[in-house]
């Protein structure tokens, strides 16, 4: 069986810490929703700590499949909310990956 749902990983550092809660902030209002934009589960988490070089937040994002992916890459709500964070973010890195098929 054949799964076309994919997850989409973001893990950020933030360029001062206290740039954590308005990230947090931004990244929940994206959660809300993107009309047009299907996904089974966005979830946002903070690092708890444990290793200072550690990313700070990471946003995990499944999409049922690439068209609601692209979709959600192109909108202009997500866009500009990359616009908008460019300027708190350090550095970042992304990795998409095809979801094994549920038994």
């Amino acid at each position: 069986m054949e799964s076309n749902a994919l997850r989409h990983i973001v893990m950020i550092k933030v360029a001062d810490k206290e740039n954590i809660v308005k990230m947090l902030q931004k990244l929940e209002i994206l959660g809300e929703g993107i009309p047009g934009v299907q996904w089974n589960t966005f979830t946002v988490n903070t690092d708890i700590g444990l290793i200072e070089t550690n990313y700070d937040m990471v946003l995990t994002i499944d999409f049922p499949d690439k068209k609601n992916f692209f979709e959600y890459q192109t909108h202009p709500v997500h866009v500009a909310l990359v616009e908008a964070s460019t300027p708190l973010i350090a550095s970042f890195s992304v990795i998409e990956f095809y979801l094994a098929p549920k038994q």
